[in-house]
């Protein structure tokens, strides 16, 4: 059983980080492509505010499905961790600098200053 249930947590472990490496290099990065391409086709009146508005919230949506991501894969680490009883062997695994929302909400405040000020 004890065998069972670390297998279990290793796979939704590792469920849960392909969810949060998909949302870092396709959700996160399409959504602010798309937002600074809608930013431009307003700045040149293609398009009213409220198309950009409506824009703007899928891509906070798309943090706020990376945030979840993220959370479930720490719970699901932290069961792995409580299943194995060894937390050393799979945190050297793991590249931390994955999980910094800060870096990815910078990125697209830097992206969309660039493209408001054209």
């Amino acid at each position: 059983i004890i065998l069972n249930d670390i297998h279990q947590n290793y796979l939704n472990t590792q469920t849960s980080l392909s969810l949060v490496q998909e949302y870092q290099s396709n959700f996160i990065p399409n959504h602010k492509t798309i937002t600074s391409r809608t930013q431009e086709e307003e700045n040149f009146m293609l398009i009213g505010t409220f198309e950009l508005i409506e824009i703007k919230q899928n891509e906070y949506e798309s943090y706020i499905g990376y945030i979840k991501a993220l959370k479930n894969f720490w719970l699901s680490y932290a069961d792995l961790l409580h299943a194995a009883g060894d937390p050393l062997s799979f945190a050297s695994s793991l590249n931390n600098e994955i999980f910094n929302i800060n870096d990815q909400i910078n990125q697209s405040d830097t992206i969309n200053n660039k493209h408001s000020h054209h």
